[in-house]
């Protein structure tokens, strides 16, 4: 059972990481997975997060979307929305640059320590559809920084990605993540799990 203390603290942990979520891609990649995204696309993911794995597989999930907005031959701005409340809101925007790799969790967050343990190959049954995924399980650290506010940041990820699906391909991702924002905080525990519902364009 989470507290109302964590509960909120949980609550406020899942829209931080909304904000700095992308697809993966491996950092000798020269081609930017976004680069040829036309504005508009979208993409809807199921996501589910609790303070356990068992937790999470059985909580109730959400819908997240991501929209590209302003497409340029340098950078991609997306937009993030969340239903919240039982509304759908503005999740905030990022400028993904191409000359940068993607991180799935943490973009191009300064300081960000990325470690690939295993990797390899999956076909995934989701919402009806078949995927042929290629994925990554990675480790993940950054250092704590109280006076930019920066928690510290542990996270077990897995990754899925398929190149079928529009806006980087990602299909899944499951992560299992530690974090706190002062050294006498205790670490908050989140898991969470994400799957495609479904992708299109508005225009």
């Amino acid at each position: 059972m989470i507290t109302k203390k964590y509960g909120m603290l949980l609550l406020l942990t899942v829209c931080f990481l909304a904000t700095l979520f992308v697809v993966p891609v491996s950092a000798g990649d020269t081609q930017h997975p976004m680069r040829n995204t036309k504005d508009g696309t979208w993409l809807e993911y199921s996501v589910k997060s609790a303070d356990s794995q068992t937790a999470a597989k059985a909580a109730k999930a959400f819908s997240r979307w991501w929209t590209a907005d302003n497409p340029s031959k340098d950078f991609l701005i997306v937009r993030f929305e969340s239903f919240v409340l039982g509304q759908r809101r503005p999740g905030g925007s990022h400028v993904f640059r191409f000359d940068r790799p993607f991180e799935p969790t943490l973009k191009d967050v300064d300081g960000v320590k990325i470690k690939v343990l295993t990797e390899g190959n999956e076909s995934l049954a989701i919402g009806g559809k078949q995927y042929n995924c290629k994925w990554q399980v990675r480790q993940i650290d950054l250092a704590l920084d109280e006076q930019s506010i920066t928690p510290e940041y542990k996270c077990k990820s897995k990754v899925w990605f398929c190149p079928d699906v529009p806006m980087g391909g990602m299909v899944k991702m499951e992560n299992d993540i530690s974090q706190r924002y002062s050294k006498s905080d205790d670490f908050m525990k989140v898991y969470e799990i994400w799957e495609l519902k479904a992708f299109g364009s508005r225009k």
